[in-house]
């Protein structure tokens, strides 16, 4: 989370840089100071250049107000959008119900978990990803064990962006009960294995595991393993 608000931080400091280098118009203040170039007048009268690059300087005036109001509008778009990411990350909001959240709050476990059969009876656990915005997503999602082993399953695995998340960064943190558990999800390809995970959560969420099956949606299921 450190990590991730200082390069936030870098990102609002770099842009504010940026802004401050390209605010100024060099083509205006030279009009102003009368040492543009004649080329576009010197075909006409005296009082009429006058008259002319008069015009010149309220045109170019009004131009680069108009550029520094949409360069200040884009600004606040961007200073918003950081502030935004910056806040997301101080803070910890977790998901309910369908409601997904950002990151995770609770303490995290430091001790390698080698049995995870506490966590049989958890209805329902909360999984944080990394997205590629730096933002970090949770989500509630389903549980069960195999003997000591811990697995999470996503039903309609393609539709679902906390798997796409998983799919390109494993690394992700379980909250179970009070605590939060940073470990790495590792897909599950056995078919021996996948049929008594559906069977396992078809008894424990009480539901008809053949029906679920005969409607044809991709399920995608992982085993909960230590990072590496």
């Amino acid at each position: 989370m450190l990590l991730q608000s200082i390069i936030a931080t870098e990102l609002l400091t770099s842009l504010l840089n940026r802004i401050q280098a390209g605010g100024e118009c060099p083509r205006s203040l030279e009009l102003e100071r009368g040492t543009a170039s004649d080329s576009d007048t010197q075909d006409l009268p005296r009082d009429h250049r006058n008259a002319k690059r008069s015009d010149d300087v309220i045109a170019f005036n009004f131009t680069n107000q108009l550029l520094e109001g949409s360069a200040m509008s884009r600004t606040i778009g961007f200073v918003t959008c950081i502030l935004s990411i910056t806040l997301s990350l101080a803070c910890s909001i977790d998901p309910s119900d369908e409601r997904p959240g950002f990151g995770l709050s609770g303490e995290v476990h430091q001790q390698p978990v080698e049995d995870w059969s506490f966590s049989a009876d958890a209805k329902e656990i909360f999984v944080e990803t990394a997205t590629p915005y730096f933002i970090p997503h949770s989500v509630t999602i389903w549980c069960v064990t195999l003997g000591n082993q811990l697995y999470v399953g996503a039903w309609e695995a393609d539709t679902k962006h906390w798997v796409a998340n998983v799919r390109r960064d494993p690394n992700v943190r379980l909250k179970i009960g009070d605590e939060i558990y940073e470990q790495k999800l590792e897909p599950v390809s056995d078919a021996a294995t996948i049929a008594k995970l559906d069977a396992r959560y078809a008894r424990k969420y009480e539901y008809d595991a053949e029906d679920d099956a005969d409607e044809g949606a991709s399920t995608a299921h992982w085993r909960v393993v230590e990072r590496d």
